[in-house]
């Protein structure tokens, strides 16, 4: 299966491209990359295996999607429709954002909204760090880096070529990144939020699976198994937790949220509690939406306790429909 035009992984071979795009206006660039997204995606959907994962996508969406009882009344065919074009339109979108990470007036004059300021603002005045939570909703992979442009950033993520990236869009940010296969995540984040910096890790999934660190929570109108790792995090450091999301306004402009903080546990003995608010939050950020690109949705199956144990089928599925957006639970 072939990669989308427009995609990070691929971020080396098209730098000139890149480069020239970057030499417009943010929204001649929007345009042009319209055009061009427009046209490729009819050339990688002309392609049978690409089509068939396509449907495929919105065929376990949909299902999935009639799992969730706080989704009764919505118009889930459409939903799942526009969800199996997450993938590309997350690339799509990603690579448009960070063409400007380094050009903080285009950003912030033409591209980016910022909502919720005063939140982070009050998160980092507690002086213990910020636990960042991006909500995998849009291009949530630029969550972090646009965190940086505001303050110091780590970040932790599964399969992203984070440090090319960094190299070629955005050297001058303060951006850091792991891979959770190459460094204790626990440890990372206790170090960074020690030294002051936000430290961004996706709430919603661990990719290694389901664990012991984990705790049946109600979302969506049924129950799931939730990881407790932000949680964990959170108690060891006093750090409050930020959900953040990144909405696309499709329209070449994006809208980045810092909604309002919560405090971290005091002890073992609440963090019960910390769970369950913090999945109520997620619950009510999911539902505003875009509620159809919710990534979660391709492995829906295997967040909830009924499934556990009973194998995974559809999700290296999912996985494989999603590489051409770039699948990488905690990612950047």
């Amino acid at each position: 299966m072939n990669m989308p035009l427009f995609n990070f992984f691929d971020i080396s071979q098209r730098w000139q491209l890149y480069q020239a795009l970057r030499g417009l206006c943010p929204r001649r660039c929007w345009d042009i990359m319209c055009d061009l997204y427009r046209a490729d995606q009819a050339h990688y959907l002309s392609q049978p295996e690409n089509a068939r994962i396509h449907d495929e996508l919105a065929r376990n969406a949909l299902g999935y999607m009639r799992e969730a009882p706080a989704l009764a009344g919505r118009d889930l065919e459409a939903m799942a429709e526009r969800f199996s074009s997450y993938g590309p339109r997350l690339q799509f979108e990603s690579v448009f954002l960070m063409l400007w990470l380094e050009d903080r007036r285009s950003l912030l004059g033409e591209v980016l909204d910022v909502s919720g300021r005063e939140h982070l603002a009050s998160a980092l005045s507690a002086g213990a760090g910020v636990l960042a939570l991006p909500v995998h909703l849009g291009p949530s992979y630029l969550i972090g880096p646009l965190l940086a442009m505001e303050h110091p950033t780590s970040m932790v993520f599964n399969r992203v070529n984070f440090e090319e990236c960094r190299t070629l869009a955005f050297p001058h940010l303060p951006a850091e990144a792991f891979s959770m296969h190459e460094v204790d995540v626990v440890r990372a984040a206790v170090r960074a939020l020690r030294a002051g910096r936000i430290f961004s890790i996706f709430p919603e999934v661990d990719p290694r699976g389901v664990g012991r660190h984990h705790t049946r929570v109600p979302f969506l109108g049924t129950t799931v198994m939730a990881p407790q790792g932000p949680v964990i995090i959170s108690r060891m450091t006093g750090a409050p937790m930020l959900p953040v999301t990144l909405e696309s306004k499709r329209d070449g402009t994006f809208l980045l949220t810092c909604h309002e903080p919560l405090e971290a546990p005091a002890g073992r003995e609440d963090a019960a509690e910390s769970m369950r608010i913090l999945w109520h939050r997620l619950h009510e950020i999911i539902l505003s939406g875009p509620t159809e690109d919710w990534e979660m949705w391709c492995e829906f199956d295997a967040m909830q306790p009924s499934r556990l144990g009973t194998g995974r089928a559809s999700m290296p599925r999912c996985r494989e429909a999603s590489a051409s957006g770039a699948r990488g639970e905690d990612a950047p």
